[in-house]
């Protein structure tokens, strides 16, 4: 959408050449784009838009019938929900970013955060991180986003490693409770399912359908930022301990071995969905769904355990 925005109405000389644009067309298309990512509302108003821009005529005005693209208030209900569950996780990967070192679910959450507008987040990563690293990337991705001025430096507070393991913690729980919930509430989904047409001339067969599936897509890409920094654990075998079995994962995951990646029609996933099934844990079958959807959930030849945690994988003994 931001694309074809900004090649119809900012690009008028050459369309690859994006250096000619000047600072009133890319404070626009910024945004644009912004307000794209960040409306949750479009995922219900995009079949309307696609029609819309195919009459769109070269003359810098979109010729839009907007009484055509006025959302009914389910539509805008719908939209501020999604909105509030995706703002209330941004605003926790400050905290996540703070007080961890690997590098790679930091530069996941900066890239997360970029995606979805975070500026504020983004900001504040830029003005409290005392690695220059973790600065320099947060700035980079504001730059893209089109702000340009450096947030001022904050001295950040001082904590031992016990406090910084606790305020982890406590951001990993939060982020693990918001995971399991659904991102619209039950009277939303209930007045979804009733609904037979939302917004413009055209009805929308199955709009929850296709929300669930941005849902649990946009949910993978946190659960894999937020195990990267979980803490290792294990269930142990009788007569072993969780540091052994940790240790014993450990070697797996840094050695040549193959990986074999459990995906869903894995008999251990389908036996544990149809268990979740019977006893009524939708939360659980969702989680278990959004690990093997990670791609870090593997089978591994476990002597010491049944299964462990360890460096942001999963593995499962494939012994029993």
């Amino acid at each position: 959408m931001v694309d074809a925005f900004t090649n119809e109405y900012l690009y008028k000389k050459d369309p690859l050449d994006k250096d000619r644009l000047n600072e009133e067309d890319r404070s626009i298309e910024y945004k644009v784009s912004e307000q794209i990512a960040s409306d949750g509302e479009l995922l219900i108003l995009w079949p309307d838009i696609v029609e819309k821009i195919k009459d769109w005529k070269d003359s810098g005005i979109p010729m839009i019938d907007k009484r055509d693209l006025t959302a009914e208030s389910l539509t805008w209900k719908v939209g501020d929900e999604i909105n509030l569950f995706i703002s209330s996780l941004k605003g926790l990967l400050p905290q996540l970013v703070l007080v961890t070192d690997n590098l790679e679910a930091i530069n996941q959450a900066i890239d997360f955060l970029e995606t979805y507008g975070g500026t504020t987040e983004l900001q504040q990563i830029a003005a409290k991180s005392d690695n220059p690293i973790v600065v320099n990337s947060a700035l980079s991705a504001l730059g893209r986003l089109g702000v340009t001025k450096k947030p001022k430096q904050v001295t950040p507070s001082s904590i031992d490693d016990r406090q910084r393991d606790r305020v982890l913690a406590d951001v990993i729980n939060q982020i693990d409770e918001k995971l399991d919930q659904i991102w619209l509430s039950p009277d939303t989904l209930e007045k979804l399912e009733n609904a037979k047409r939302f917004t413009g001339k055209n009805p929308i067969e199955d709009p929850i359908a296709g929300l669930v599936k941005h849902e649990e897509k946009f949910k993978v890409t946190f659960q894999t930022i937020v195990d990267m920094v979980r803490p290792d654990s294990a269930e142990p075998r009788e007569g072993s301990t969780e540091e052994e079995v940790i240790r014993e994962a450990t070697q797996f995951i840094e050695s040549d071995q193959i990986r074999k990646v459990i995906k869903k029609d894995h008999p251990l996933v389908e036996e544990k969905l149809k268990q979740y099934k019977s006893d009524n844990q939708p939360e659980k079958a969702r989680r278990l769904l959004r690990r093997v959807s990670t791609g870090r959930l593997l089978v591994a030849p476990l002597d010491k355990g049944h299964s462990a945690y360890v460096k942001g994988y999963m593995l499962i003994s494939n012994i029993d």
